[in-house]
């Protein structure tokens, strides 16, 4: 009987790392990206040209240069005289302008959702009379960071306006979806059903999303790498504490004859490959969210 609950074990597992290999995709943008939104107020009507100054040279596909009207960087309607003003401004400025430009002159709202520097200025530029509006420096502070712009005293103020609702739901729904995952995971595949096994994965569960998330928000990706290889690293490191401390947990508290401490690392290792997996799906369907 035991042999045979193995067997079917390891087919789920199997099952369950086949279900990954086909539903997410190997490729480096698989992960949600992170992105910014500034909503501009009390401008003058009139044209109105936006970017975000960067501290760094280059961020993900954008970088500092003489590149003109490049169509992965969205400036095929952008003239070269407008190029050329930011691409000024900047040199004096001490930042980089890493050639990403939006025409707000209808929306009032930039939006960078590719890719957007860790740490940036916005610079606001009106043709109509040549006069550029910048701000101080800011930085992205949640995966999706959102901004009001205030320009009434003729210059920017930028105000950090992420709903503390949104963050406190998104958090709740990573956390249930985490918990799901790892519930089912010891339930199918190791047999821990009993209320303490459950009760214990649900504690342990809240204390390393939060450890997480802490992680995460706290750490800027590791600067020298690529945009994803850095988040991809860090995600993984703050993923091996998680795994750590749930090894540790595991293996004093529900120690027992028929789950030997063997069994219980190899499934804290199983339940955060499967929550990473699951999440990284879910925030490619619901992004705003994650």
């Amino acid at each position: 009987m035991r042999s045979k609950t193995r067997r079917l074990r390891l087919c789920l597992l199997l099952s369950l790392l086949i279900l990954f290999s086909s539903v997410l995709p190997a490729r480096a943008d698989m992960f949600p990206q992170p992105s910014v939104t500034i909503k501009v107020e009390n401008l003058p009507e009139g044209r109105v040209y936006a970017t975000l100054l960067s501290k760094e040279p280059a961020s993900g596909p954008y970088m500092a240069g003489e590149h003109i009207w490049d169509p992965e960087l969205g400036n095929l309607t952008i003239s070269e005289t407008i190029w050329k003003a930011f691409n000024g401004y900047a040199k004096q400025d001490g930042y980089y302008f890493l050639g990403y430009i939006q025409n707000i002159s209808n929306s009032r709202t930039f939006l960078w959702e590719f890719y957007p520097p860790q740490d940036f200025k916005l610079l606001l530029y009106l043709p109509a009379t040549g006069t550029f509006l910048c701000s101080e420096k800011e930085n992205r502070y949640v995966f999706n960071s959102t901004f009001t712009a205030d320009c009434s005293s003729g210059s920017i103020e930028l105000i950090r306006t992420v709903p503390a609702s949104a963050w406190v739901t998104g958090l709740l729904v990573r956390f249930l979806i985490s918990l799901l995952v790892e519930l089912a995971v010891a339930w199918f595949l190791f047999n821990l059903r009993e209320k303490h096994h459950i009760l214990t994965i649900a504690l342990t569960n809240l204390v390393t999303q939060g450890l997480l998330t802490y992680i995460l928000m706290r750490f800027p990706p590791f600067s020298r790498l690529s945009w994803w290889s850095g988040w991809a690293l860090l995600l993984a490191l703050g993923e091996i504490v998680v795994f750590v401390v749930e090894a540790v947990v595991y293996t004093k508290v529900l120690d027992e004859v028929e789950h030997p401490k063997t069994q219980l690392v190899f499934y804290a290792f199983v339940a955060n490959v499967a929550s990473v997996f699951f999440g990284i799906l879910m925030g490619k369907l619901f992004p705003s969210v994650f």
